[in-house]
């Protein structure tokens, strides 16, 4: 699958963490403080088993992987907590607002994918005045699989309303990149030097290293 030419790009779905917002770091040490609730210690092996499901699947498995007692009402409460205490804080990655606007001002339309529920990244949206920037918003829910799986970035492509042949998806991670090239979508991967081959190795058909450039290859 060679990358789509830049005209024929009619929609574009990004990711959220890491991609619009500068959040990785932060929701890597919030997962951390989490764990070490549980007496674990988030050593790069256990997060990886964790990256890309939804947050609902991410309280589940730690409740299963860890033995935890506490009930998955109270601990998702507690999970949530703390990701939004982070969200709260968190700042928008370089150039992103002036990304979708231009974007959106060439026609293109735009798409809102994530593994994160809907009560965490409104609240951001709005911060940043994103809000009714997208066409449509895909969220992790209850029983819903989370990247890599295509589901998120299928049901995308629904709410969009568009062939996968004319949507491109924008990822910051290996599992994200992976959930929309099984879903028939190409990516494009915002990445830094220490990671961009990781993102070339799992398939990513452009990679960039911020939203910056990608609007300059999708003029």
């Amino acid at each position: 699958m060679s990358f789509l030419p830049p005209d024929k790009i009619e929609g574009v779905l990004f990711d959220f963490d890491g991609t619009l917002v500068d959040s990785r770091e932060e929701v890597l040490r919030a997962f951390s403080r989490f764990a070490a609730k549980h007496s674990v210690t988030a050593t790069k092996a256990v997060i990886r088993l964790f990256d890309g499901l939804t947050t609902y699947e991410i309280v589940q498995r730690a409740k299963a992987e860890w033995r935890i007692p506490t009930s998955l009402n109270e601990l998702t409460e507690t999970y949530f907590a703390l990701l939004a205490a982070t969200y709260a804080q968190v700042p928008e990655s370089t150039g992103a607002s002036s990304a979708l606007a231009a974007l959106a001002g060439r026609q293109r339309r735009l798409g809102l994918v994530t593994s994160a529920p809907e009560e965490l990244v409104e609240p951001v949206l709005r911060r940043f005045g994103w809000i009714d920037v997208f066409h449509c918003k895909v969220y992790g829910t209850p029983g819903v699989c989370g990247k890599p799986d295509p589901a998120l970035y299928l049901d995308g492509l629904s709410k969009l309303d568009m062939a996968s042949g004319n949507v491109l998806a924008v990822e910051d991670s290996v599992s994200g990149v992976r959930s929309a090239i099984a879903a028939g979508i190409r990516v494009a991967a915002i990445g830094s030097a220490s990671s961009q081959a990781q993102l070339r190795g799992a398939g990513a058909h452009l990679v960039l290293h911020d939203l910056p450039s990608l609007v300059s290859a999708l003029p």
